[in-house]
């Protein structure tokens, strides 16, 4: 189970793992810097 406030893998629109806050963090900040590349 998944609550408010929690981050979560997704594929193709289907939760399909847990992940830390931290984890979570650093994967959209490496996204906001790829995309502020292009």
């Amino acid at each position: 189970d998944v609550s408010i406030g929690e981050y979560v893998l997704i594929h193709t629109g289907f939760a399909i793992q847990k992940v830390d806050a931290k984890e979570a963090e650093e994967t959209l900040d490496l996204l906001i810097k790829m995309a502020e590349g292009i």
